[in-house]
């Protein structure tokens, strides 16, 4: 009879194999992370790249209309402006997202301040944007009116407060009820 030995994988041996498996799973879902945000930078500057060509199509219409009334140096202008935008198109329609991708980071490194500028821009558009949004949400809002038709305090609260929690306090604390806070 012969004797077979087996052996079982150790503990460390088993903790190896579990890394590897991780290891492996991480990386498949960085590149399926790669791969959709490679997608979504390739149909945005895909979009941006029509909306560019739709602006230089219009910038040179504007030229042909300074040129048409007279106003050369506007025409200029408008021509130089379509050339830049007809530019900016064509890159975007012929760079692959992950040169677009690293275009954009080694501009950001070369021209941090710009960068910051174009944050600091979009923050207070942002900003005043959602102010005066704001407004016009509260201005709608109906809050029922504090007074009633004499005069006199419906309630002595902040609206949203129980109505009689002032006027509790000063009735108890032997105020006139047309005293409030």
């Amino acid at each position: 009879m012969e004797r077979v030995e087996t052996t079982q994988p150790t503990a460390g041996e088993k903790m190896h194999e579990a890394s590897e498996v991780v290891s492996a799973k991480a990386g498949e879902a960085v590149d399926r992370g790669r791969g959709l945000v490679a997608d979504q930078i390739g149909q945005r500057s895909t979009q941006l790249s029509d909306q560019i060509g739709s602006a230089s199509e219009t910038m040179r219409q504007v030229a042909e209309q300074a040129r048409t009334e007279g106003n050369s140096q506007h025409a200029r202008l408008a021509d130089q402006a379509a050339d830049r935008g007809e530019r900016v198109k064509n890159y975007l329609d012929e760079v692959e997202p992950e040169q677009l991708l690293s275009d954009v980071e080694d501009f950001a490194r070369r021209q941090p301040w710009v960068v910051a500028g174009v944050g600091l821009f979009i923050g207070f558009a942002v900003a005043r944007s959602l102010k005066a949004s704001s407004g016009r949400r509260y201005a709608s809002r109906s809050y029922p009116s504090r007074y009633q038709g004499n005069g006199e305090p419906s309630w002595t609260a902040s609206p949203g407060a129980p109505r009689d929690v002032l006027a509790g306090t000063a009735a108890s604390t032997g105020r006139a009820n047309h005293e409030y806070a």
